[in-house]
């Protein structure tokens, strides 16, 4: 399972119009999230006291081997543009600090993004033509931040790498770091969601479709399962062989999508789709167009 969280209805609505197939799913506690085959879809409100909340609430329920936080982001440099992505290599929480006579010391805590993740972004960006991705720092903080405020010039000195700012990004890192085995990963559209929300969910169709882990350590597991092997009692470790019988049309999938033949918006659909059970119906109707990749199931 991963989860994906979004802050405002907007950015919501930009992840889930690429799901499909939504149930409704609600936490012992009344925390309602939207679930799509191996994909739950949450919303936690502004602000990183909400998120950190809202993302511890997210691990316990599902333990997922992710958690994306999607976006929009205030640009902090000229360079970037309206439309551009920014995965957060590094987070900054920049309201740490101390106060006196002479003036504000910044105090942060910083969070880097977890390698695995930011490489396996960093190899799906190079085939991504949805938009400009950046991979750069991000500054989180509780102010809205308008264009010219004073505390814009203290973010551009005392963070000088961070090229953009939300208000969520910082509870979302500073949860993942109380869970070791949780990698968290914050992507941001400059001005919009909607280009965010479909590059997360094309690295989260590249990502790995092993199950939930917590508990008991499993090693070498051999499967012919389509799905691979899903534990849900355990962490899959050591060498993994998973026999795919789509593994060739997911490549030509891949090959269509890169030379433009599929959109990147069905390509993400089409990989999250071969982690369900039954992905045929799915497939069939996303590449209604696409009789000859349709020939390869």
């Amino acid at each position: 399972m991963i989860v994906v969280l979004t802050a405002t209805e907007a950015a919501y609505g930009a992840v889930r119009a690429l799901l499909p197939d939504l149930s409704l799913h609600e936490t012992p506690a009344g925390t309602l999230f939207e679930v799509s085959g191996s994909v739950a879809l949450g919303l936690t409100g502004t602000g990183n006291h909400a998120a950190a909340a809202l993302t511890e609430r997210a691990i316990a329920e599902f333990s997922p081997a992710a958690v994306f936080f999607v976006g929009e982001a205030g640009p902090l440099r000229s360079w970037l543009e309206p439309g551009d992505v920014v995965v957060a290599t590094k987070i900054y929480a920049y309201e740490g600090g101390r106060e006196d006579a002479s003036g504000f010391q910044a105090r942060p805590r910083a969070w880097e993004a977890p390698h695995r993740l930011e490489q396996l972004a960093r190899h799906v960006a190079r085939s991504f033509t949805g938009a400009r991705v950046e991979f750069q720092p991000i500054a989180a903080g509780e102010v809205l931040l308008a264009p010219g405020a004073a505390l814009e010039g203290r973010l551009h000195a005392v963070y000088n790498d961070a090229v953009a700012v939300d208000m969520e990004s910082a509870g979302l890192a500073g949860a993942g770091h109380l869970h070791d085995a949780t990698p968290t990963l914050t992507v941001r559209g400059i001005g919009t969601a909607a280009p965010a929300a479909a590059f997360a969910l094309a690295v989260i169709a590249a990502l790995p479709s092993s199950g939930a882990r917590t508990g008991h350590v499993i090693k070498n597991i051999v499967s012919g399962d389509v799905n691979g092997v899903v534990v849900q009692a355990g962490v899959v470790q050591g060498n993994v062989i998973v026999h795919r019988e789509h593994d060739d049309f997911a490549a030509a999938v891949t090959a269509a999508a890169r030379s433009g033949v599929v959109d990147e918006v069905t390509f993400a659909r089409v990989m999250l789709a071969l982690h369900d059970p039954r992905p045929g119906p799915v497939l069939r109707e996303l590449l209604a167009d696409h009789p000859d990749l349709l020939g390869l199931l």
